[in-house]
């Protein structure tokens, strides 16, 4: 048995041209399912289809029962009678698990969607799709409520069972709320188009996929002021994350140059390069920190780690530095026996100055 996913099409009667329903003038692009689980019923970098009606796109599919169906179309006429797009079916024309059509003379759509085996309901947005061009098109049922998102615009349908909410209820004992989801719909085939009606004058491919940086919608019950009409999620390329002072696809690019100090696990994400510890600041920092060019002052075992060359002690500096110091030239200032060791070509002085030389 197959599990629908957001990788395959649902083996659920999505008619391109269906058999049930008349198809109509469209191009549909693909169809994935909902934040829960994306499905698509045409596989992502494979050409468009054209509706055909009885095309069947597969077989054997598991249909979660919370779901989001994402495809594309592009519709090129309209038919006289119900257009079929897509049908997910388990037993014919009466199980819509879902199953989506244009309207009759139009390209508005008309999705049918049966809920844990009860009364099916249905969503007619108003709105016509564009002839020759493309249209995203997002149906989404999560629990008792659903939605279908046409072009960026949110057509919501609240309390989808209506008065079967309380025949569920009782025939399970229990609030649906409680109770947890419902179980998947298995053995589900998908038409594209069904066999019930003409097929949609349409080709459908897979839904374009949102890219890092798009701001998005975790669920489209958070959705609030300026991000209603946010898309969800789920359709980002890469897993959202947290970013842009919202929910957003994809993570952060990193921003932060060499040198950008960071705590490990938090904001060193931001880093460009990896971070790593820099002696000279004591603490982390993006990127690799410079080599300490001859002449920087350091602790061995410590800081001397940063130097590029091998540290040294510099009798001039009276401490340790990187690389070898540099001999001491003509006329400078030493002590007999000690700095005066360093000088490039020796030193020289009288008796009565008691051992302070100068180089040579």
């Amino acid at each position: 048995m197959k599990i629908a996913s957001s990788a395959t099409a649902l083996v659920a009667y999505a008619a391109v041209t269906g058999v049930w329903q008349p198809g109509a003038q469209a191009i549909v692009i693909s169809s994935r399912a909902a934040p829960i689980q994306v499905l698509s019923p045409v596989a992502h970098g494979t050409a468009p289809i054209t509706l055909s009606r009885g095309k069947v796109v597969e077989h054997d599919l598991t249909m979660p029962a919370d779901f989001t169906l994402a495809f594309d179309i592009q519709p090129t006429g309209t038919e006289q009678d119900w257009a079929s797009i897509v049908h997910y079916s388990n037993g014919g024309n009466d199980s819509r698990m879902p199953g989506i059509w244009f309207w009759p003379g139009t390209t508005k759509l008309h999705v049918v969607v049966e809920w844990g085996g009860f009364r099916p309901f249905s969503m007619n947005p108003d709105y016509s799709l564009p002839l020759n061009q493309w249209s995203s098109v997002r149906v989404q049922v999560v629990g008792a409520t659903a939605k279908i998102t046409v072009n960026g615009r949110d057509f919501d349908y609240t309390g989808v069972l209506g008065s079967d909410s309380e025949i569920l209820s009782a025939s399970r004992g229990c609030d649906w709320n409680i109770c947890g989801s419902l179980p998947a719909t298995t053995s589900v085939t998908l038409y594209a188009a069904d066999p019930w009606y003409p097929a949609a004058r349409a080709s459908i491919r897979a839904a374009a996929v949102l890219s890092d940086g798009t701001l998005c919608a975790l669920d489209y019950n958070s959705r609030y002021g300026d991000y209603v009409s946010a898309p969800t999620c789920d359709a980002c390329q890469n897993k959202a994350t947290y970013w842009k002072l919202d929910s957003a696809c994809g993570s952060k690019p990193p921003t932060w140059n060499d040198g950008n100090m960071c705590w490990l696990g938090t904001t060193c994400k931001n880093c460009k390069n990896k971070a790593k510890f820099w002696y000279g600041k004591a603490g982390t920092a993006c990127g690799n920190e410079p080599k300490w060019p001859d002449g920087t002052i350091c602790a061995v075992r410590t800081t001397c780690n940063a130097c590029q060359h091998t540290a040294t002690y510099w009798p001039g500096k009276v401490f340790t530095a990187c690389g070898n110091e540099p001999c001491w030239e003509k006329g400078t200032v030493c002590g007999g026996g000690t700095t005066c060791k360093s000088c490039c070509n020796g030193s020289k002085g009288p008796w009565y100055w008691f051992g302070v030389r100068k180089c040579k």
